[in-house]
């Protein structure tokens, strides 16, 4: 059971940090390749100079009593000169409707997040002593 542990939180360990650094662009590039036509309405309402998906989530639940589903998006929104920055959640629930939620800043948090999982990555896998890791 101990080594199990082990080897699952030596796995977590080294790949979690590969997983996301690669996961972050592609999420960032996919919300610039697809439009989604509800989030495309509300964001004309923002003045803005770049949009970058930095979050979505689709929920289904099918049940006889209250089916219900609900998709969400999470854009960062830049002005020009990196002025006005919002983070705008935009969600559309079957049951209650459409609903958008605009908060302030946000920018500075998501390069701290993506600079961690870079030092997280360099750490596990690019200095010299890294050989008392465990090997999967």
């Amino acid at each position: 059971m101990k080594t199990t542990f082990k080897k699952l939180w030596v796995l977590w360990y080294k790949y979690t940090p590969i997983i996301f650094l690669i996961a972050i662009p592609l999420m960032i590039l996919y919300g610039s390749l697809s439009s989604w036509n509800i989030a495309d309405k509300e964001l004309k309402n923002h003045t803005y100079e770049y949009k970058i998906l930095v979050g979505f989530t689709s929920q289904s639940v099918y049940s006889e009593k209250n089916p219900y589903s609900e998709k969400s998006r999470t854009y960062m929104l830049i002005g020009k000169g990196l002025s006005n920055i919002k983070r705008i959640t935009i969600s559309n629930h079957s049951v209650n409707g459409l609903s958008v939620e605009v908060e302030n800043g946000g920018l500075i948090q998501l390069i701290l997040i993506y600079m961690f999982l870079i030092l997280w990555g360099w750490y596990v896998w690019l200095r010299k002593s890294n050989a008392n890791i465990g090997q999967t």
